[in-house]
């Protein structure tokens, strides 16, 4: 019971994709990777209809609506002519290695996860803890929206453990886990099949998600039940779906109502959303000079996404005096970018961290590299570059206690990178080992 929650969700995921693309994901494992967060978000919508229009929670009501949606897509994809794709090519005995990887992280990661149900502190205090209000504050829902400090949020991630609750037979640790499992364990699928998709080999790409699995910060972040493990998998999906826009993989108008989908609940997930879903933007503009966009299309995804953004907004209060403020006077205070550095470096060396010590590598790799024009890299590199230092300007600016704001944002900033630097650093490697044979 506890399990079907996530396959309504990826069946959800799934049947849009097609109705979309007019093609099953399968068997491309980031496609299905896709469809399960289209499907996450879809039915986090759900949860927040029922409740905005019944102005409570009815878990009988919720599962009505996804019954009903389920029967309505159903009957729309029986009308769809479906055209078929050629199969991945066979990579012998790669793809056992990758399960192996997998099983190795899903059972360490399993560990950590079922032995700490309730999460780390913003999850118990804050994310988990304003689901659980949710289900219980019933016409007083909206409370949830102004009776906190941490009311400025978007709330996709507690509607959506709403949603497995309703399936899953009701207030319980058990879908929480699951839930940040599943998703932890996407990120090494991203991080390997994305690196094959652009053309690394095989064996480079498993031992780049070796490296990824390797970090004790997969682990420790994967525990912790935060949303910045669903926006990680949003943003790595949006960065691997505009390389295929950049590389002439996908460039039909129909691809930018997917990617614009995926980008789009970004907005719902955190406040960092926007920004990321700006620099992907940025990135898309820079990167892809002399490829057909389809604009309207990429952007009409916000015309479903906006309503449940902006309703949200709404309810929110202004943030606490001195919250989110900035002071330009800032931008000459030589103390602020000596303690930021220095706590940049600091956590890149800790023991949470581990060996992250690839990102200072990464950019020394990148000077050196030999095929930088390459598209690849290049994508990568602007958006990365773009986000470190839009951060790192907005650290120098805000006005709150600084320390504070560092030891509580850039850990979990540093994460939502990694996987995009883990691929940075292994398409580089390839580029500089093979720059005339790469296949």
């Amino acid at each position: 019971m506890i399990y079907l929650p996530f396959l309504i969700a990826l069946w959800l995921g799934r049947t849009i994709f097609g109705l979309i693309m007019r093609r099953s994901p399968w068997p491309d494992p980031i496609d299905i990777c896709a469809s399960y967060l289209i499907g996450i978000g879809v039915c986090s919508c759900l949860a927040f209809i029922q409740i905005l229009c019944w102005h409570h929670y009815e878990p009988s009501i919720l599962n009505g609506l996804t019954i009903f949606s389920i029967l309505s897509l159903a009957l729309i994809n029986r009308n769809i002519q479906f055209h078929h794709i050629n199969s991945p090519p066979k990579y012998d005995l790669h793809w056992p290695i990758m399960a192996s990887l997998l099983i190795i992280a899903g059972v360490t990661l399993a560990f950590f996860v079922f032995n700490n149900p309730y999460g780390d502190w913003d999850a118990w205090s804050l994310w988990n803890f304003r689901a659980s209000f949710l289900a219980a504050s019933g016409e007083h829902w909206k409370d949830l929206y102004t009776h906190s400090i941490q009311a400025k949020h978007p709330w996709l991630f507690p509607y959506w453990i709403l949603f497995t609750w309703s399936w899953g037979g009701g207030i319980t640790t058990a879908t929480p886990c699951l839930n940040t499992f599943f998703l932890s364990l996407i990120l090494p699928v991203l991080v390997i099949c994305g690196l094959r998709e652009w053309k690394v080999p095989f064996s480079l790409a498993l031992l780049a998600g070796a490296w990824f699995i390797s970090m004790p910060y997969f682990y420790y972040h994967g525990a912790s039940q935060y949303p910045d493990i669903m926006i990680t998998c949003f943003l790595t999906i949006g960065m691997i779906f505009i390389m295929r826009v950049i590389n002439n993989t996908e460039n039909g108008p129909s691809f930018f109502y997917l990617l614009g989908l995926l980008m789009g609940f970004m907005l719902l997930t955190k406040d960092e959303g926007l920004i990321i879903y700006m620099l992907l933007l940025l990135t898309l503009c820079l990167s892809a000079s002399g490829k057909t966009i389809y604009w309207k299309r990429l952007f009409l995804p916000l015309a479903f996404i906006l309503p449940f953004w902006i309703a949200q907004k709404i309810w929110m209060i202004p943030a606490p005096a001195g919250e989110n403020q900035i002071y330009f006077g800032h931008l000459v205070n030589r103390y602020r970018y000596v303690y930021i550095v220095k706590y940049y470096l600091h956590m890149l060396f800790n023991k949470k961290m581990g060996n992250l010590f690839f990102i200072p590598l990464m950019f020394f790799v990148s000077l050196f590299g030999k095929n930088l024009r390459n598209s690849y890299p290049k994508a990568l590199i602007i958006f990365l570059a773009g986000f470190i230092i839009f951060f790192f300007l907005l650290y120098i600016l805000v006005k709150e206690n600084l320390p504070w704001r560092l030891w509580t944002t850039v850990y979990r900033l540093e994460y939502q990178i990694m996987p995009l630097s883990v691929m940075l650093l292994f398409n580089l490697f390839s580029s500089i080992s093979k720059p005339s044979t790469r296949s």
